[in-house]
């Protein structure tokens, strides 16, 4: 599902082309709706009665570290990208229920990962500042999760300025 994010970045030059960051991120994912049927088959009387609705968000925090490397680095450049992170993920889960019933569900779930992201992007020299736009995939939690976690990848698109 589609979110948003904002984060901020610090970047030292290591050479000509290459950038050595640091950053932490803010990103939130859209509310996911889930509804929660009751089937009653007896008496050949296929009958379906919502009994429950889950509101599901989920916010991921990552600091990171990583490199970017110039392909191509004039008035515009073109660069390569790659870090790791260290990733804070919060899910929350609120629920409306429509009949009278006790739910086993766990309400909220804190864990903390490890990550990394891969990505290209291009900036655009404005003598002012530097305008940036960029696309990662974000591997969040594919090392050291539990095995019946699900995996929380996802793709990114930032405009970004530099001062």
């Amino acid at each position: 599902n589609l979110g948003y994010h904002i984060g901020i970045r610090l970047r030292k030059n290591m050479s000509e082309n290459t950038y050595l960051y640091g950053g932490i991120a803010f990103h939130r994912f859209n509310q996911g709706t889930y509804n929660l049927y009751l089937t009653d088959n007896t008496n050949n009387n296929d009958t379906e009665e919502m009994i429950a609705t889950f509101y599901s968000t989920t916010n991921i925090i990552p600091i990171s570290i990583g490199i970017n490397y110039y392909l191509i680095k004039e008035l515009m450049g073109i660069y390569i990208l790659g870090n790791i992170s260290y990733n804070i993920i919060s899910t929350s889960i609120d629920y409306e229920v429509k009949k009278i019933i006790t739910l086993p569900y766990k309400i909220s779930s804190n864990k903390a990962r490890p990550g990394f992201d891969i990505g290209a992007g291009i900036d655009f020299d404005l003598e002012l500042l530097l305008l940036n736009f960029e696309g990662r995939y974000n591997f969040s939690n594919i090392i050291g999760n539990d095995s019946d976690e699900p995996y929380k990848n996802y793709a990114i698109i930032t405009i970004g300025v530099t001062f």
